[in-house]
This record gives structure tokens, sequence and C-alpha cells, in this order.
């Protein structure tokens, strides 16, 4: 599916781009990151852009993650001439108004699982958090995020 997306998707050109980066980049293959079994399972060769990073669960812990793990060089390039293109297409928008939107998210995220469970009784834990918008509108209200 992911080759599909490639052909299709009109930030193929960033995403050929992003898997010669990987390239350049070796993957180490890892243990889980979280509990450190080598006990892992494919469930998909590409992300939803067709980038070639593996993801991977732990049949042990649970947690889905990248693996392997391209080297930090990567990440550094990734994020600084990359992520915003792919994932917000190119827009311009600022900082604070991005994260003021997610703060806006957190909040009717919070108010929705308040009405379903104990929220107050959890502390948050979230990788890949964007701009940290939804974990400040969690920290506001006194969680541990």
């Amino acid at each position: 599916m992911g080759l599909v997306r490639r052909l299709q998707r009109p930030r193929n050109g960033l995403t050929r781009q992003v898997n010669n980066l990987i390239k350049t980049y070796q993957h180490s293959n890892t243990d889980c990151i979280l509990c450190g079994s080598s006990d892992l399972e494919l469930v998909s060769e590409t992300d939803r852009f067709g980038i070639d990073l593996q993801k991977k669960v732990c049949t042990a812990c649970g947690l889905l993650q990248s693996n392997p793990i391209p080297k930090q060089e990567f990440f550094n390039i990734f994020y600084k001439n990359y992520y915003r293109k792919l994932y917000r297409g190119g827009r311009a928008e600022h900082l604070p108004k991005l994260f003021s939107q997610q703060k806006e998210r957190g909040a009717r995220i919070f108010e929705f699982l308040s009405r379903k469970c104990e929220i107050g009784a959890f502390d948050i834990f979230e990788i890949g958090c964007s701009y940290g918008g939804v974990l400040d509108a969690f920290r506001e209200r006194g969680l541990k995020v």
C-alpha cells in the first residue's frame, strides 16, 4: 500500500528525497525501545506517505515502533528540511497559531475523556506530539504530561 501511495501522492518528490536520506544514514536494528524484547513483528514497510520506515510491534509489551531506526543525523535533517512540507503540505502557518489550535483540540479531547473515565488518575505520555498543544491542554488541567 505504501508503494501505491508513494506513486499517487503529490508529495512523492519529497518522499523520494527522504527515502534517499534514509539510505544515506543506514538503519540499525534494535530491540524494543520500551522493554528490550527482541520479539518484534512487522506491521508495515512504509509510513502513510510511502517513506521507507518499517513499523513493528513488540509482542512482549505491545509498543508500535519504527524499527530499524535510522541514525540521529537522519532525524536532524528530516525535521529541519522535510517534516513541515510533508505533514503540513508546505503551508507556512506559524507556531503560535498551530499551538493554539492544538490546545483547543486538547481541551475537547480532555472533556470527552473526562465524561468516560476518571482521567485525573492518569499520567499522559505521548510520542510524536507535534508542537505539544494537546498535551499543554492536559497539563493546564492538572495532569502530569
